[in-house]
């Protein structure tokens, strides 16, 4: 296990029944950014701008876990083995470090956001 502060940006609950109402599948899609810093970013080798979020599926209970999001956290990194023998790190674990707030900044030519 290992730990990785992230930008946590939201966390949706999902059930998935069957025609009978029988639930097939549940859980909660987690979607993040592994870094802590959100300043403008470019990776010209792989042609990326910004920072693209990741998606990872953790358990349905895990969501009460979360505090306020977006927000910064600490999360616990798990190894997963996928029934193809591929390796992912998921989130296991989440320790908030505190909400986050970002709102229009004054860009030449714009007012700021208004308060």
């Amino acid at each position: 296990m290992m730990t990785q502060n992230a930008i946590v940006l939201s966390a949706s609950q999902y059930k998935i029944t069957d025609d009978k109402g029988n639930l097939e599948n549940s859980g909660c899609t987690l979607r993040y950014i592994l870094s802590e810093d959100m300043s403008p970013a470019e990776d010209r080798t792989r042609g990326v701008k910004g920072h693209i979020p990741a998606k990872a599926n953790i358990p349905f209970e895990d969501f009460d876990k979360l505090g306020e999001l977006p927000g910064l956290y600490e999360l616990t990194m798990t190894t997963k083995i996928d029934s193809k023998g591929v390796v992912s790190l998921v989130p296991s674990g989440f320790k908030s470090l505190g909400g986050i707030s970002i709102t229009k900044a004054a860009v030449k030519g714009f007012p700021a956001a208004a308060k």
